[in-house]
């Protein structure tokens, strides 16, 4: 009996000996996070709070930025500042406490232009507002490479009063400074306004798209340089507008703060 009982082990243990082990491989998890984008927010009874967000970066820059922000329940918040709205952008929240994760310029993966970020938590009362401003770390150096004090402000005021002259070309008129005004045309029952202003750098068909209705600073257009057949991103009305390196700015005008630009309206 002993030794049928001897055999038996034998037996097994050459058994499991010929056994492989199988690899075991975690499954991979692939984590997808959704931002709330600032231009997808307004002042309602739920969101009584609104950030005002800055990045201060050199004139003629050029690269946009953006702040990621998370609420006490992780849902994220991305504020996009861009080169054309001189790195500003509001964005409308519910009170409560919020936890600034990121600042940074878009697709700089080497972080070669990092921010100054001394604030991290913001916590919001019912009906209160914030300012937010993060500086690039090495301004001075940026705005010295850039060569920035031999350039001249390109921001172009707009008077009123000033005598406008025609020039021979169809549609464009000069401010008595030699600004260019060009014509523009209105589509829609909304009774906001625009005028484009400056020195068109190509021979653009520009077309105005309001895709989200709001007053200035709520509501939100898309921008097509080839006479709507593609347009480029979004962005926030606001009282002036620059078109990339178009040469061109915006200006959106209403007679009340309370007059809205009107979704699907084009100019």
């Amino acid at each position: 009996m002993k030794k049928r009982i001897l055999l038996l082990m034998v037996i097994l243990c050459s058994t499991l000996a010929g056994v492989k082990t199988l690899p075991v491989y975690a499954a991979e998890q692939v984590h997808t996070v959704e931002y709330v984008e600032h231009y997808d927010t307004q002042r309602t009874t739920e969101t009584s709070c609104s950030i005002f967000v800055e990045t201060v970066c050199p004139k003629g820059f050029q690269k946009n930025t953006y702040v990621l922000m998370q609420d006490e329940l992780g849902k994220m918040y991305r504020i996009s500042c861009s080169a054309e709205n001189e790195y500003a952008s509001r964005i409308y929240l519910s009170a409560g406490k919020y936890t600034i994760t990121e600042v940074a310029v878009y697709e700089d993966d080497e972080q070669e232009y990092p921010f100054v970020v001394t604030i991290r938590k913001v916590e919001l009362s019912d009906n209160e507002n914030a300012t937010l401003s993060f500086p690039l770390r090495d301004y001075e150096q940026i705005k010295e490479d850039m060569g920035e004090d031999n350039q001249k402000s390109e921001r172009q005021e707009i008077f009123s009063d000033t005598h406008m002259f025609e020039t021979g070309l169809l549609g464009i008129t000069m401010q008595g400074g030699s600004l260019l005004f060009y014509e523009v045309e209105h589509r829609g029952m909304g009774a906001g306004t625009m005028e484009v202003s400056g020195y068109a750098k190509g021979d653009y068909d520009v077309v105005v798209k309001i895709v989200k209705t709001g007053v200035i600073g709520e509501a939100v257009f898309q921008i097509s340089l080839d006479g709507g057949n593609t347009y480029i991103g979004k962005d926030i009305v606001a009282d002036s507008s620059k078109i990339g390196d178009a040469g061109l700015t915006l200006y959106f005008k209403t007679e009340a703060d309370t007059v809205e630009f009107v979704e699907g309206n084009e100019y």
